[in-house]
């Protein structure tokens, strides 16, 4: 492994962290303010619901469930990252939006959090952009 290698996964796995202890920040303020992260959520096909499109996969309703989302959070994006390099902002943006957006439009009532859909959103790019460009470290 070169320098220039070392380098990628280093930043790949510090920009997955900064992600990943900004999920945890916000969960303890939510945690010790005692405000609802159900607040920040989707509700679908209601107006009022759109704003959680972009904040709803920040919130998470209790530490088990923010605990859940964070080790495939850490690991997807640390890959993607470090895989896709080049096109990884453009799909994350894609993701994001798209993921709050179905959720919005195809949903069951109430208030949705969670990071649940970026992280299947990124182990389906991560493994089908594999699959796509024949490349057997993403695909495993």
């Amino acid at each position: 492994m070169d320098k220039k290698d070392t380098r990628r996964i280093v930043t790949s796995f510090l920009y997955a962290g900064v992600i990943s202890l900004f999920l945890v920040l916000i969960h303890l303020v939510l945690y010790v303010t005692g405000i609802s992260p159900g607040l920040f959520g989707i509700v679908p096909r209601e107006v009022e619901g759109l704003t959680g499109i972009i904040t709803s996969p920040w919130v998470h309703g209790d530490w088990s469930h923010l605990l859940s989302n964070l080790g495939p959070i850490f690991v997807l994006l640390s890959a993607m990252l470090y895989f896709y390099r080049q096109s990884a902002l453009k799909a994350l943006l894609w993701m994001y939006l798209m993921t709050g957006i179905w959720v919005w439009i195809a949903a069951h009532s109430g208030s949705h959090i969670g990071a649940s859909g970026m992280v299947y959103a990124l182990a389906f790019y991560i493994f089908f952009s594999g699959v796509i460009r024949r490349d057997t470290r993403s695909i495993a």
